[in-house]
């Protein structure tokens, strides 16, 4: 308990059903962190389709057919991952605002 009050955590009990609407990660982390995993992988599919027309010399009426397996996407998302862990974990205010918003906050 030392600890947590020394990081300034403070521990509270939510009753049974009650864990819902006191979701805090959910009314605010979740929701960036989905945003940009979206972003990696639209930037990725983005930079495959134009790879493919170039090499077909911009021909409009070439398929561009995207390698969508496992095999192929596991490792790229294992880094879109450790890339948007790395650029949410500098987002103090968007965990704390999540906080807020569920109404888990203390006046001091």
């Amino acid at each position: 308990m030392q600890l947590l009050k020394a990081n300034g955590i403070t521990p509270l009990f939510v009753p049974a059903a009650c864990t819902d609407p006191l979701q805090p990660l959910d009314l605010s982390v979740n929701y960036e962190y989905k945003q940009q995993l979206k972003q990696c992988f639209h930037d990725w599919y983005c930079k495959q389709v134009v790879s493919h027309l170039e090499k077909k010399d911009g021909d409009p009426s070439s398929c561009a057919n995207v390698d969508l397996r496992t095999s192929t996407l596991k490792p790229i998302h294992a880094e879109w991952l450790i890339f948007t862990h790395d650029k949410m974990s500098e987002r103090r205010d968007l965990i704390q605002a999540g906080f807020r918003k569920a109404g888990l906050t203390f006046s001091a």
